[in-house]
């Protein structure tokens, strides 16, 4: 992730003020997060802010939005499977496996 994230019990509002947190406690919220199940993962409507939405009721929310820099991408380790990208300007790129 290369954008702003944060972790949120309520939903999300898109224009919502993500809060600075120290370097450690991203890695604390992200070590809580790692065994958790996920129930659904969405995009935003206008930008594709990444929610990720576990059984806790807590929200993994990631900045889409950025003129000039990817924000995040998702795939898997192999480098041969699929990975989607929150692309500059609002868009959104993925690649799949030829199978």
């Amino acid at each position: 992730m290369e954008s702003k994230w944060a972790v949120f019990t309520v939903e999300p509002v898109y224009n919502q003020e993500i809060p600075t947190i120290s370097e450690e406690e991203m890695y604390q919220y992200i070590i809580e997060l790692r065994r958790k199940k996920v129930v659904n993962v969405s995009l935003g409507e206008r930008e594709p802010h990444l929610l990720i939405h576990f059984e806790d009721e807590k929200t993994l929310y990631v900045n889409g939005h950025h003129d000039h820099y990817e924000c995040w991408q998702a795939g898997d380790d192999d480098g041969e499977g699929w990975l989607v990208v929150a692309m500059p300007g609002d868009e959104i790129a993925f690649w799949e496996p030829e199978d």
